[in-house]
């Protein structure tokens, strides 16, 4: 993927980041408008006045507290997605200056949101126990108890333990990060968003796939460091061998020195030669070195100028067609006659046919013998 377009949607991302914390925070300024009014309206009246008092002693206790401790905790969440969002476009942004890195800074891209989701996790964890202990809970045993209470949820769920294991692994590994194009067990796509549980891919047909971090046992990257175009060209035995060859290699060239696609094209293309002697005709084998992501435009464009090119030098590209050999002449029959009466038959159709079409015009019918 581009750079550049990689940078876009993380820009997005984090506008879209600006513009959730913004609707969240006017969502509570509403809440607590909501709240006070509610207060408010219930002093206005003798008969609901006792509600307000208790309304309002309850808020000098601990559900004032853990209020509070609530809303520190959501706007602790929020900022440290902020925060990290902000830290790792920044190391991006550096790391783009040189292009050798581009693979580090998009694996800081992954490495952003996996960080978010960890932060939020710990952030929730922290703010319950502050909560319980802002009511009254003794949580020190509480908090000696999360080593068994840890080791109770690890055997009932060892598949999630899994998957977060196996989630750092590909991480640390580089095995591929978001923005890549993959194959897992024949299910190929985008990865659209990857944390320590599961891995999303969007495929050609827009359906996103989730796969669980354990389930990924081998996977194809396709767009790790280079990708290749790997064309196989087909061309009828009744060509010149050599002058497709050349044609072959000479449309490669021109596409490599074309300015409009030297940037996607790394190498001059490597011309391998006769790959195959089929039934349908002879394989032409080229390579083209390209950058990520880019194989199948490239491929495309080179699909089109080498037709036009042959079409020009009157290369034949092979189709499906079929020769019938029969051992003995065809006869034609019709049910209930002998070969002989068949024939007589035909032939007083063939004559009666013939006479008519003299009547009708002399000049055509001598034509047509």
């Amino acid at each position: 993927m581009d750079p550049v377009l990689v940078e876009q949607q993380a820009g997005r991302k984090r506008q879209k980041s600006y513009l959730e914390l913004q609707i969240r925070l006017l969502r509570l300024v509403q809440i607590g408008l909501w709240v006070g009014g509610v207060g408010v309206s219930l002093g206005l009246f003798p008969q609901t006045r006792p509600l307000q008092t208790f309304f309002l002693v309850s808020l000098r206790g601990p559900l004032l507290r853990l209020v509070g401790v609530g809303l520190a905790t959501y706007g602790s969440v929020w900022l440290s997605g902020l925060v990290l969002d902000n830290l790792f476009a920044a190391l991006r942004q550096e790391q783009w200056q040189n292009a050798s890195t581009y693979r580090l800074s998009k694996r800081l891209s992954t490495f952003a949101g996996v960080s978010k989701g960890v932060a939020a996790t710990t952030l929730v964890l922290l703010g319950s126990l502050a909560g319980l202990a802002s009511v009254g809970v003794n949580i020190g045993p509480l908090v000696a108890s999360l080593g068994f209470i840890g080791l109770g949820i690890s055997l009932a769920a060892q598949d999630l333990i899994k998957d977060v294991i196996n989630g750092l692994l590909i991480l640390i590994e580089d095995q591929f990060a978001e923005g890549d194009v993959i194959v897992v067990d024949g299910r190929g796509g985008l990865v659209e968003h990857m944390d320590l549980r599961l891995t999303q891919l969007r495929n050609t047909e827009g359906s996103l796939i989730s796969i669980p971090n354990s389930a990924i046992r081998v996977v194809e990257n396709l767009s790790n460091g280079w990708s290749r175009v790997d064309l196989g060209i087909v061309i009828a035995y009744e060509n010149d061998l050599e002058q497709a060859i050349r044609i072959t290699e000479q449309v490669a060239l021109q596409m490599y020195r074309d300015p409009a696609w030297r940037e996607q094209i790394l190498e001059p293309p490597e011309m391998h030669g006769v790959d195959d002697l089929g039934e349908r005709g002879i394989t032409l084998r080229v390579w083209i070195k390209v950058q990520p992501l880019q194989q199948w435009r490239v491929a495309r464009e080179y699909r089109r100028r080498l037709k036009h090119a042959f079409d020009q030098a009157g290369i034949q590209i092979p189709f499906p067609q079929q020769t019938l050999w029969f051992h003995s002449p065809l006869e034609m029959r019709i049910q209930g006659l002998s070969p002989e009466e068949t024939h007589r038959l035909l032939h007083l159709m063939e004559s009666r046919l013939d006479a008519r079409l003299r009547e009708r015009d002399p000049v055509a019918s001598d034509l047509t013998k």
